[in-house]
């Protein structure tokens, strides 16, 4: 990432952050509006990010909503945020190793997806999920120090090829595509609106 001139498509938006946009799309839908915090911190002038933060708000039942978008690369951790949930009955933290999926380093070290534990994530990864009723008593216990519902939650076994599935099943069509092109659209449309939020200084609506 050595461009010193902002393109279209270019940034750590569009590299590692459509993953994390597209999931914030998945869950919540499209925002009322998007605010774009974008910087350059590797050392250079530069108008293509490295570094972002992107602030999605909601209207209707979900006007009480903040999603809050963040990729880094100045930090020396390995074990890095990826998930951080608030809510009025619980709290939701996930950590990641090295910012990569589990599956990447599997097929790094030669695991096949074919194979039984392909997908399975290390125990050490697992979320924490904070309740104040019991959600799971498989994985919470009561903290007698803070009266609350505490552990560590599984993590759903990752399945890339069963993205490749359902793209063959629906060329074939025995299925309908999982991931419809509107979505992939509307994560286009949040980084979009981002960088222009960013050059403007402004909080940008949907549009």
């Amino acid at each position: 990432m050595t461009e010193k001139k902002y393109t279209p498509g270019a940034g750590m938006a569009f590299g590692l952050g459509t993953h994390s946009i597209d999931q914030a799309v998945v869950l919540f839908g499209r925002p009322k509006s998007v605010t774009g915090f974008l910087r350059a911190q590797r050392g250079i002038e530069s108008e293509v990010e490295d570094s972002f933060t992107i602030i999605l708000q909601y209207e209707g039942e979900q006007k009480d909503l903040l999603v809050t978008v963040k990729t880094s690369v100045t930090t020396p951790v390995a074990q890095q945020l990826k998930l951080l949930v608030r809510g009025t009955e619980g709290s939701y933290i996930k950590w990641q190793q090295r910012s990569t999926c589990p599956q990447e380093e599997q097929i790094q070290k030669g695991v096949k997806p074919l194979d039984p534990d392909f997908g399975k994530e290390p125990e050490s990864l697992q979320g924490t999920l904070t309740t104040y009723k019991v959600f799971d008593e498989r994985y919470q216990k009561l903290d007698p120090e803070t009266n609350k519902y505490t552990g560590r939650y599984p993590t759903i076994t990752g399945r890339w090829i069963g993205l490749y599935e359902n793209v063959a099943d629906a060329i074939n069509g025995k299925d309908e595509l999982a991931v419809k092109a509107t979505q992939s659209r509307d994560a286009i449309r949040v980084i979009e609106l981002a960088r222009e939020s960013h050059e403007k200084g402004a909080t940008i609506p949907w549009r």
